[in-house]
């Protein structure tokens, strides 16, 4: 199966497409689509790239498809103390 995935690759190199793999730590939704959101208690996490889960296409400068990522979602804790009425 890997040797057809080489050659189908070879195939879109050879027509001028590229597939990439973006260096970005954030997201960006120009390079990105997000396939799931994970959540975070640590706002400087928020909107990072935690995985990569296939390559996006380009011809030239035009995305065709997006890399598809799984991403960080700040959410704040919800146990805030509450405090009593008197």
């Amino acid at each position: 199966m890997r040797s057809f995935l080489d050659d189908i690759e070879t195939v879109l190199q050879r027509y001028g497409f590229d597939l990439y793999q973006s260096d970005e730590a954030t997201y960006d939704r120009k390079l990105h689509r997000i396939s799931r959101v994970e959540s975070t208690d640590d706002p400087a996490l928020d909107l990072t790239v935690l995985e990569r889960k296939r390559r996006g296409v380009r011809y030239g400068d035009r995305i065709i498809r997006p890399e598809s990522v799984v991403i960080a979602q700040y959410k704040p804790p919800t146990d805030v103390p509450v405090s009593d009425p008197e």
